[in-house]
């Protein structure tokens, strides 16, 4: 663990008087999306500005763009600023500060990371609270800094402090801020999940025995209470790689395994289960595992229902109006021409029961999806367009579409999550960062 030589003899006691009174919540105004998923960790907005629901031939109004780093890591925006994570190929990582309206770098702060992975790039969402912000980069890095200034409070090298292994496509952490915690995953099979004091670093607890997941935890109420859900990967000796070992529900106070379920056998699992209801989780992946609703009856042992075979790759499901709508472009059907009629875009109700899928078009790949004024934002990883789709239990309901990074080549990376914030959209592909304007005028 570090922290800035001019701060650490002062932050270690201060923390001991103030860890109880500073709780730092995460910024609760509906209209900001301050972490990965949003302000309720579900893709969805409850930001009531209304979108357009058609865009000029064009495509909707762009109001900036940004050039970046080569990476996937996605925008947190709160009052007014963009938080985004970037980074210097192999050097290290950026946190940059940028105004919503203009797209201008008001401020950045960097922090060494040397070292390379796969698909190269960020790959996190900060997290923004009132008085901070906390990220992570690929090679593992996770730090805290004042959001004022960018001032480093602290940092934590998980090789180092926990023994994490190296992911093949690196750390994909966003940072849970749960009270005075922040919770994530430490890859290693000693320290599976932690949670580090929101103002020294300083480790709070650790769960052990689930191994490492390129699937991030993420804190949710379930069962009437909140827990951090966590799909880890067997074969310890190479996280990252291999089947999956098991889904866990752990008190986020004390990480105590609260439930596990080890049936769910994916290879790499990436979204996090999705809260259908109190006693019901949807769960998802990509390499053929498909999709379960696990419903747990009040207990502790869920009862699993094969919803579908196939499942989302990378992106979250939601959750909307009774039924569950998730994208199954995924590595087993991608390169399977025969195979997209059965795929795409997925429509079933919260029991399970299938109503329709998109099918071969649009292809939208491993793409990214959120849900803001009842619509979906879908933009496809293999074109790189952008869609409206009224969500619609009879069926696939196209509003618009645009390309608004004008690509011309196929490519499966264009998978970063989208934020919104006031009807403003920040997407991103690998190289650029871009504010569309999707209000209805």
């Amino acid at each position: 663990m570090k922290y800035p030589a001019s701060q650490s003899s002062v932050l270690r006691p201060l923390a001991l008087c103030l860890v109880a009174a500073l709780a730092n919540p995460v910024v609760a105004d509906p209209s900001n999306w301050p972490n990965y998923l949003g302000p309720d960790k579900n893709s969805i907005s409850p930001d009531p500005t209304p979108l357009a629901e058609s865009w000029p031939a064009e495509g909707p109004p762009e109001l900036w763009s940004l050039e970046l780093h080569p990476g996937h890591g996605g925008a947190a925006i709160v009052d007014g600023m963009i938080y985004l994570m970037d980074r210097v190929p192999g050097e290290k990582d950026v946190l940059k500060v940028i105004d919503f309206k203009t797209g201008k770098v008001l401020k950045e702060a960097g922090i060494e990371s040397a070292g390379r992975v796969n698909f190269p790039g960020s790959r996190s969402v900060p997290t923004v609270t009132a008085d901070r912000v906390y990220a992570s980069g690929p090679m593992g890095v996770v730090a805290a800094w004042k959001r004022d200034d960018l001032s480093l409070l602290w940092s934590v090298d998980l090789a180092k402090e926990f023994g994490a292994k190296p992911l093949h496509f690196g750390y994909p952490i966003h940072p849970q801020v749960h009270g005075d915690l922040v919770i994530i995953s430490a890859n290693s099979n000693e320290a599976s999940v932690i949670a580090l004091k929101s103002d020294t670093g300083e480790l709070a607890w650790k769960t052990g025995g689930l191994y490492g997941s390129l699937s991030s935890p993420i804190v949710q109420k379930f069962q009437g209470r909140d827990q951090v859900f966590y799909i880890s990967q067997e074969k310890p000796e190479t996280p990252g790689k291999g089947g999956a070992y098991s889904i866990a529900g752990l008190d986020p106070k004390s990480g105590d395994v609260l439930w596990r379920y080890e049936k769910f056998e994916a290879n790499i699992p990436i979204p996090p289960p999705v809260v259908v209801d109190e006693q019901t989780l949807f769960v998802t992946g990509g390499y053929e595992v498909g999709s379960q609703l696990l419903k747990f009856g009040g207990g502790n042992t869920p009862e699993a229902q094969v919803t579908s075979k196939w499942g989302s790759h990378i992106v979250p499901p939601i959750v909307h109006d009774g039924h569950i709508y998730f994208l199954t472009h995924e590595n087993a059907t991608l390169k399977k021409k025969n195979l997209w009629p059965q795929v795409g875009l997925y429509c079933i109700t919260e029991k399970g029961e299938p109503r329709w899928n998109s099918g071969a078009e649009p292809m939208f790949g491993r793409g990214s999806m959120i849900l803001a004024d009842r619509k979906l934002i879908i933009r496809d990883s293999y074109h790189g367009k952008l869609y409206l789709v009224q969500p619609d239990p009879k069926g696939y309901r196209q509003l618009a579409a645009a390309n608004p990074f004008n690509h011309k080549r196929r490519d499966l990376k264009r998978w970063a999550p989208l934020a919104i914030s006031k009807g403003l959209l920040v997407i991103r592909d690998e190289r650029e960062l871009k504010c569309l304007d999707l209000r209805k005028q």
